[in-house]
This record gives structure tokens, C-alpha cells and sequence, in this order.
């Protein structure tokens, strides 16, 4: 296996995204907490309203109340979708299941999801008595990106109900479909017709004149 071939496998695997969005929280986490201390040693607290600053307990108690809510909300989502795909396959097709895994809409939830959990739970461990000041304002921000969950995770509901209607699943099927057949179809130059359709059967379905129903979007009648 090359390494482009490497580098495209990871990159369309589950994983790839979550684990990037992980590394990121992670990041901004330590650079939060620095942030944090920074105000404190130049004494820029004084000018920052104190519902934006919190003490060690209420710090810590904040960040962990998150950091709790925000897995129990990763868990309790997947696994409901999850539930709910099994039954759709069930009834339509296996390969639905892999196009919800693969889409990128869901991994890039579940990776702001993860990044959520991670980012809290880095500034539990961070936060911490120290001689500089004893107030924090990383809470504030640990909120902040907890209501960006929030509203993914909406998002998220909204994306699935819709990604699970049947007229949906026919539309992104359909262009699969066509995608392919303009990625491999072979050129009408270098067509040849196979031995059945040299019969009389191809004479005749040449002289039926063909009625065309053109369509101004995608969908199907009912």
C-alpha cells in the first residue's frame, strides 16, 4: 500500500475527523488555561464583570458538571440513532448504516462532541489553587463551548431526520449512481453492442420514437 493510498484510507475512516477535532480541543484547552493566568498577572480581572469569573469550587464544579453532561449527551445520541438505523437497514439496505457512518456530517458532530468532553475535562485537571489569583474565567468559556454542543447536537437531530427518509435515500443513492456511470461509463466511440442487440429486436425498439420526460429536480412520483 502507497502512502497516498495510506493517507486516503485514514482520512475516510470514522475516526479520522473525531481524533483531529480531539487533538484541537486539547490545544486550545492548555492555551485557554494560559490565557486564563495571563489576565490574572497583568490584573485584568478588575475590569471583567465577576458573573464571567469563578472561583476554584465553583470552577471545578462547573467543569465537571459539563464534562459529565457532555458524554452522557455523546452516549445517549449515538446510541439512539444507532438503534434507529438498524431498524431502517434492516428494512432498506446494509449499505445505509455505512453511509451515516462515513458522511461527514456525523463524524464532524461527534468529533465537536468529543472535543467538548476533552476540552472540559483538560481544564478540570488545570484548574487548581495557585498564587496569582484565585478566581478563573475558563468556566466562562467551557460554557461557551458547551452551548456550541448544544446546538450541534440539534443540528444533529435535524440532519438525521432528514438523512432517514426514504426520499432522501433514494436521491443520494441515485446520485451515487450517476456519479459512477460518468466516472466509468465508457465513451460512445468505443461502444460496441454486444451480439443479443444485433437482432431484430434492436431494429425494432430503433424505430419506436421515445418520449422524454424531462424533470426540473430530483425526486420521485407519488
Amino acid at each position: 500500500m502507497s502512502i497516498r493510498q495510506l493517507i486516503i484510507r485514514v482520512r475516510t475512516s470514522f475516526w479520522y475527523l473525531p481524533t483531529v477535532y480531539g487533538v484541537l480541543a486539547f490545544i486550545i484547552a492548555i492555551i485557554s488555561m494560559l490565557f486564563d493566568r495571563f489576565l490574572a498577572r497583568q490584573s485584568f480581572y478588575s475590569s471583567i464583570p465577576n458573573v464571567f469569573l469563578s472561583d476554584m469550587d465553583l470552577a471545578q464544579t462547573i467543569l465537571s458538571s459539563l464534562s459529565t453532561s457532555l458524554l452522557t449527551m455523546t452516549t445517549i445520541t449515538f446510541s439512539s440513532i444507532l438503534v434507529v438505523l438498524t431498524t431502517y437497514l434492516s428494512q432498506f439496505s446494509p449499505r445505509a448504516l455505512q453511509n451515516f457512518i462515513t458522511d461527514h456530517h456525523t463524524q464532524r458532530v461527534l468529533g465537536i462532541f468529543i472535543g467538548g468532553f476533552i476540552y472540559t475535562i483538560i481544564l478540570l485537571l488545570l484548574v487548581r489553587e495557585n498564587d496569582t489569583s484565585t478566581l478563573f474565567i475558563v468556566p466562562t468559556f467551557a460554557i461557551f463551548v458547551s452551548i456550541i454542543c448544544l446546538g450541534m447536537f440539534v443540528f444533529f437531530i435535524h440532519h438525521v431526520t432528514t438523512w432517514i427518509k426514504v426520499s432522501n435515500l433514494i436521491f443520494h443513492i441515485t446520485m451515487k449512481t450517476m456519479n459512477s456511470i460518468h466516472n466509468h461509463y465508457v465513451g460512445e466511440n468505443e461502444f460496441q453492442a454486444e451480439s443479443p442487440w444485433k437482432n431484430w429486436e434492436y431494429e425494432e425498439l430503433t424505430t419506436v420514437k421515445p418520449y422524454l420526460l424531462i424533470s426540473k429536480k430530483s425526486g420521485y412520483i407519488y
